[in-house]
């Protein structure tokens, strides 16, 4: 819920059928509910105010993608696509520049986490064409960012190609873009244009190795392990799209593609009883 409610979840419960969650709300506040239950569909989002009127206010444009040649790892003519039922793709107006409000969003200290959600003003679905609205929201000014799940498919229409998927985001930077985000002025109308560019994810680094660097008498029979700061990519038939090799060569024979076994949040391979 948008602005955040500290209470949400400390008396969620379902009640005859129905999800019910008692919050205490501030007075003359518009809110916005985001919620999804089931991962195959697209999110809802329903708005009311504890005031006797919505606001006039309103933020809309295009949530533009990358070009799929610069995300390293996506098949040649490949397209890209945004998938609004999976994670939370949305556009959220914020009161604090994204360069001081990502982070918090992204530690897992969970204080960081609350203080980025309370900074939140406004939420608005992506549809798959890439257009947004955020409705209902007060006047101010605003830092719009996009949070969007897309994947890769060969042409427009195709079937989704696996291992492609990923989270990119995006800020509003008014042209000529500077890479620094722009705030939105809304008063009691309707803006719209407001337009962000999806960005390429960082570039994948390898964050854990084990054994590690220089380690000293590693057992002769051991798991090899790499953390990256990302999640990996898998081919069409499930594999891992790593090249690892091992020298001089194990007893066990060189390491082949169908050793390599990935965690579950997708950014660990793991090579188990290498001798």
């Amino acid at each position: 819920i948008v602005p955040y409610a500290d209470d949400l979840f400390k008396s969620y419960e379902a009640r005859n059928g129905r999800l019910v969650s008692d919050l205490n709300l501030k007075a003359g506040t518009p809110y916005a509910m985001w919620i999804r239950i089931d991962e195959q569909k697209a999110p809802f989002i329903a708005h009311f105010t504890t005031g006797p009127a919505p606001p006039g206010g309103a933020v809309s444009g295009q949530v533009g993608r990358p070009d799929p040649k610069d995300i390293p790892g996506l098949p040649d003519g490949s397209v890209l696509a945004i998938n609004p039922a999976v994670g939370r793709t949305a556009v959220l107006l914020m009161t604090q520049d994204p360069a001081t409000a990502l982070p918090l969003r992204d530690s897992d200290n969970p204080d960081d986490h609350a203080a980025f959600l309370k900074q939140l003003v406004g939420v608005g679905t992506i549809r798959p064409d890439g257009n947004y609205t955020v409705p209902g929201v007060p006047a101010g000014e605003y830092y719009a960012v996009a949070f969007a799940h897309v994947f890769a498919r060969r042409g427009p229409t195709g079937p989704p190609i696996p291992g492609t998927d990923r989270e990119l985001r995006g800020f509003y930077d008014k042209a000529p873009a500077d890479g620094k985000a722009d705030k939105v002025s809304v008063q009691s109308v309707a803006v719209s244009g407001i337009d962000i560019r999806l960005s390429p994810p960082p570039a994948l680094k390898i964050v854990q190795v084990s054994p590690a660097n220089n380690a000293v008498n590693v057992p002769l029979t051991t798991t090899i392990s790499f953390t990256f700061s990302d999640k990996i990519n898998i081919d069409e038939n499930g594999f891992v799209r790593a090249d690892i090799r091992l020298f001089p060569e194990p007893e066990s024979g060189q390491i082949e593609v169908g050793d390599l076994e990935l965690s579950e949040d997708g950014k660990t391979i793991d090579i188990k009883d290498v001798e």
